[in-house]
């Protein structure tokens, strides 16, 4: 039973003759009294104890989620810096690469460049072999039927009258084209 108002008002202490008190009936409601209130007293302190407890656990609570928070902040900030870390050195090596790119596509143009320079020579160089070849073998050409037409054709086999005429019109054609250019 707990001290309160309503055990309070529930103690009835007959009157003995209508004068006194039964004194019995007074020690054992007195001592009722005192053993909840030794109850009460025990219980108050056990709850002080554990307010006491919850509140260090609080503050510990509190350190601990103070702590959390420095630690995340850290490691936010750890990670931030490691990113423009990052960032930093894939700028820096963009920039190697697009100078090396750069630099490789100036070369290659520049090559390009000479060569298309150098193609004209070239080509002058490969059509003057050319027609230094043309004319020797027309000159070969050219002694071999001067040679055919001097030898003597067998009396069976007459050369064509127009053969000498053909020679020359096909000399005279190698010949402009050699001198075309």
């Amino acid at each position: 039973m707990a001290l309160d108002q309503a055990y309070f008002d529930a103690i009835n202490i007959d009157l003995v003759k209508k004068k006194y008190y039964n004194a019995n009936k007074v020690e054992a409601v007195l001592d009722d009294i005192k053993r909840q209130a030794l109850l009460l007293n025990r219980e108050n302190e056990l709850l002080g104890r554990q307010l006491y407890a919850l509140h260090g656990q609080k503050d510990e609570i509190g350190d601990t989620l103070l702590s959390a928070k420095a630690i995340a902040q850290q490691i936010i900030a750890d990670a931030q810096t490691q990113a423009e870390k990052i960032l930093t050195e894939a700028k820096r090596l963009s920039r190697e690469m697009t100078a090396e790119a750069e630099r490789n596509c100036r070369e290659a143009n520049a090559e390009a460049e000479a060569q298309r320079r150098e193609m004209p020579q070239r080509l002058g160089e490969l059509e003057q072999r050319l027609r230094v070849q043309l004319l020797g073998m027309m000159e070969d050409l050219s002694g071999e039927l001067r040679s055919f037409s001097e030898a003597e054709a067998p009396a069976d086999e007459a050369a064509p009258d127009d053969l000498s005429d053909k020679v020359d019109a096909i000399a005279r054609e190698l010949e402009a084209i050699g001198t075309e250019d």
